[in-house]
């Protein structure tokens, strides 16, 4: 869990940034999408990824692949309710909102 923390350090820092306005102006104008995650991210050129995610997509896969494989991270599996958020997903939802948790 040492590297939720220095997520969050990282996110704040870069919040206090004197460019953070300036680079997000445009992105509150961005409608929703339905499956943006499926059809829209993948096409993201790798600095509208690293500065919508805030961090590279290499480096997305590689914290995907610990959690996947972490046993105390590991996902149990969902029997009944609502269908279960595929990891990938929930991942660039949760970096998305540790982005943007000040707008």
């Amino acid at each position: 869990m040492k590297w939720t923390c220095s997520l969050i350090r990282l996110v704040e820092q870069c919040h206090d940034s004197p460019l953070y306005a300036q680079q997000y102006a445009a992105l509150d104008d961005v409608p929703n999408v339905a499956n943006n995650v499926e059809v829209t991210v993948p096409q993201y050129l790798p600095d509208d990824f690293k500065t919508i995610f805030r961090m590279t997509r290499g480096t997305f896969e590689r914290v995907l692949e610990k959690i996947s494989t972490d046993d105390q991270l590991r996902r149990k599996i969902a029997t009944r309710g609502r269908e279960q958020v595929p990891l990938d997903k929930d991942l660039l939802m949760t970096l998305w909102y540790l982005g943007n948790w000040r707008q």
